[in-house]
Protein backbone atom coordinates (compact mmCIF):
# COMPACT_ATOMS: atom_id res chain seq x y z
CA UNK A 1 0.00 0.00 0.00
CA UNK A 2 1.33 3.44 -0.86
CA UNK A 3 1.88 6.00 1.87
CA UNK A 4 0.56 9.56 1.84
CA UNK A 5 2.90 12.17 3.27
CA UNK A 6 1.87 15.57 4.65
CA UNK A 7 4.51 18.27 4.52
CA UNK A 8 4.78 21.11 6.99
CA UNK A 9 4.95 24.40 5.11
CA UNK A 10 6.62 27.28 6.90
CA UNK A 11 5.59 30.76 5.81
CA UNK A 12 7.75 32.65 5.33
CA UNK A 13 10.21 29.95 4.35
CA UNK A 14 13.59 30.40 5.95
CA UNK A 15 16.43 30.31 3.45
CA UNK A 16 17.87 26.82 3.33
CA UNK A 17 15.04 25.31 5.39
CA UNK A 18 13.76 22.05 3.94
CA UNK A 19 10.12 20.91 4.12
CA UNK A 20 9.50 18.36 6.86
CA UNK A 21 7.25 15.31 6.83
CA UNK A 22 4.95 15.78 9.81
CA UNK A 23 2.99 12.51 9.46
CA UNK A 24 2.37 9.68 7.06
CA UNK A 25 -0.29 7.01 6.74
CA UNK A 26 -1.38 4.35 4.29
CA UNK A 27 -3.25 5.59 1.25
CA UNK A 28 -6.90 4.50 1.08
CA UNK A 29 -6.34 2.87 -2.33
CA UNK A 30 -3.35 1.66 -4.33
CA UNK A 31 -4.18 3.86 -7.34
CA UNK A 32 -4.15 7.37 -5.85
CA UNK A 33 -3.56 9.85 -8.70
CA UNK A 34 -4.40 13.18 -7.07
CA UNK A 35 -4.56 14.96 -3.70
CA UNK A 36 -6.21 18.20 -2.54
CA UNK A 37 -6.58 19.88 0.84
CA UNK A 38 -9.40 22.09 2.14
CA UNK A 39 -7.57 24.54 4.34
CA UNK A 40 -6.13 21.80 6.51
CA UNK A 41 -9.43 20.42 7.81
CA UNK A 42 -9.89 17.65 5.23
CA UNK A 43 -7.71 15.86 2.73
CA UNK A 44 -9.16 14.52 -0.51
CA UNK A 45 -7.66 11.80 -2.68
CA UNK A 46 -8.80 10.49 -6.05
CA UNK A 47 -8.09 7.02 -7.39
CA UNK A 48 -7.94 6.56 -11.15
CA UNK A 49 -8.30 2.77 -11.31
CA UNK A 50 -11.23 2.52 -8.86
CA UNK A 51 -12.93 5.81 -9.92
CA UNK A 52 -13.24 6.82 -6.24
CA UNK A 53 -12.95 10.09 -4.39
CA UNK A 54 -11.92 9.79 -0.73
CA UNK A 55 -12.39 12.33 2.07
CA UNK A 56 -9.62 11.70 4.62
CA UNK A 57 -8.89 12.98 8.11
CA UNK A 58 -5.40 14.52 7.64
CA UNK A 59 -4.43 13.84 11.26
CA UNK A 60 -5.37 10.16 11.55
CA UNK A 61 -5.53 9.07 7.89
CA UNK A 62 -9.00 7.62 8.49
CA UNK A 63 -11.37 7.67 5.52
CA UNK A 64 -14.33 9.87 6.51
CA UNK A 65 -16.32 9.19 3.34
CA UNK A 66 -15.86 8.00 -0.24
CA UNK A 67 -17.76 8.27 -3.49
CA UNK A 68 -17.61 6.44 -6.81
CA UNK A 69 -17.28 8.94 -9.65
CA UNK A 70 -18.58 8.52 -13.18
CA UNK A 71 -15.46 9.60 -15.11
CA UNK A 72 -12.83 6.95 -15.80
CA UNK A 73 -9.02 7.15 -15.71
CA UNK A 74 -9.01 9.93 -13.11
CA UNK A 75 -5.57 11.46 -12.87
CA UNK A 76 -5.81 14.88 -11.29
CA UNK A 77 -7.49 16.63 -8.36
CA UNK A 78 -7.58 20.24 -7.22
CA UNK A 79 -9.62 22.38 -4.87
CA UNK A 80 -10.75 25.99 -5.19
CA UNK A 81 -13.60 27.95 -3.68
CA UNK A 82 -14.85 24.94 -1.72
CA UNK A 83 -15.22 22.81 -4.85
CA UNK A 84 -13.21 19.80 -6.00
CA UNK A 85 -12.03 19.66 -9.61
CA UNK A 86 -11.24 16.26 -11.11
CA UNK A 87 -9.77 15.56 -14.54
CA UNK A 88 -9.33 12.39 -16.51
CA UNK A 89 -6.42 13.57 -18.63
CA UNK A 90 -8.58 14.96 -21.43
CA UNK A 91 -9.92 18.49 -21.81
CA UNK A 92 -12.82 17.65 -19.47
CA UNK A 93 -12.90 18.93 -15.88
CA UNK A 94 -15.52 17.63 -13.44
CA UNK A 95 -16.57 19.96 -10.60
CA UNK A 96 -17.80 18.19 -7.43
CA UNK A 97 -18.90 19.58 -4.10
CA UNK A 98 -17.30 18.20 -0.93
CA UNK A 99 -20.17 15.73 -0.55
CA UNK A 100 -19.26 14.00 -3.81
CA UNK A 101 -22.11 15.44 -5.89
CA UNK A 102 -21.34 16.46 -9.48
CA UNK A 103 -21.99 20.20 -9.87
CA UNK A 104 -20.76 20.85 -13.41
CA UNK A 105 -18.66 19.53 -16.26
CA UNK A 106 -16.45 21.85 -18.30
CA UNK A 107 -14.48 21.44 -21.51
CA UNK A 108 -11.20 23.35 -21.44
CA UNK A 109 -9.98 24.37 -24.88
CA UNK A 110 -6.33 25.38 -25.18
CA UNK A 111 -4.58 26.58 -28.31
CA UNK A 112 -0.95 27.30 -28.80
Amino acid sequence: MRKLFLLLALIPVTAGAAPQIVRSFDAPDTGITGLACSGGSDLYAVSGPSHKLFKINPVTGAVIDSWTLAPTNLNGLGMAGGSLFVTNGTSTVYNYNTSGTLIDTSIIMCSG
